[in-house]
């Protein structure tokens, strides 16, 4: 479950070893605030089986659209970057 006090978005990253590996490979459309069980992603290409993938949280930097440069992602007390980490199995 995702929940966002802010507008903001969920963005897919691959993952190596415990660390987010590169700039993002999807994004979610812009998320109102509220809480969400599902978020659809439209993924670029088949993601890998059994490859590791990281969800990242952003807050809208307040233009609507996705910038890993500009909009803010969740970050722990120590400032790295949260994130869900999951496996795709086909």
């Amino acid at each position: 479950r995702s929940v966002f006090e802010k507008p903001g978005f969920i963005a897919i990253y691959n993952v190596r070893g415990t660390e987010l590996s590169g700039e993002p490979i999807a994004a979610s459309a812009l998320l109102q605030p509220g809480a969400y069980d599902l978020v659809s992603i439209a993924m670029p290409a088949r993601l890998n089986n059994r490859a590791q993938y990281g969800a990242v949280i952003y807050i809208d930097n307040g233009n609507g659209t996705f910038s890993a440069t500009d909009d803010m992602p969740l970050r722990n007390e120590n400032a790295a970057i949260l994130f869900a980490q999951f496996t795709v199995t086909q």
